[in-house]
């Protein structure tokens, strides 16, 4: 590893103020090249995914973390139920559309559904 790349430096940062670590977590989909970069940096370190240290702690919800979420689905149901169903179903339609052609562009499919319904609810006033 170059000991000038970010991975590097970041190592030797971990290493300097906590010593080796005994394991490190990996995203999920890292690419071959940075696990294996990582590997060479901390050879006696066990190689884990950090997603079995993360998952249950993303699932885990305070009570006001409950109540926002609640809110927000309750506030966006209302903005639906404004909207006639033959705009709504026109934007999944574009917004499907613009994903295809977009080679499987999530953010451009839901960019272009938004606009068609934005652009909807303007004409309708």
């Amino acid at each position: 590893m170059d000991a000038s790349s970010p991975s590097a430096i970041a190592l030797k940062n971990v290493a300097r103020r906590l010593g080796t670590p005994a394991a490190i977590g990996l995203a999920d989909r890292m690419w071959a090249l940075m696990v294996l970069r990582f590997a060479a940096a901390l050879p006696g370190a066990r190689q884990e995914l950090a997603s079995k240290a993360l998952s249950p702690l993303r699932s885990r919800k305070s009570p006001a973390e409950v109540a926002a979420l609640r809110e927000a689905g309750q506030a966006i149901d209302r903005v639906h139920a404004s909207v006639p169903g033959w705009l709504r179903y026109s934007a999944v339609v574009a917004g499907f559309a613009v994903f295809m052609l977009s080679r499987k562009s999530i953010f451009a499919g839901v960019i272009c559904g938004e606009i068609v319904m934005l652009s909807g609810k303007w004409w309708l006033g």
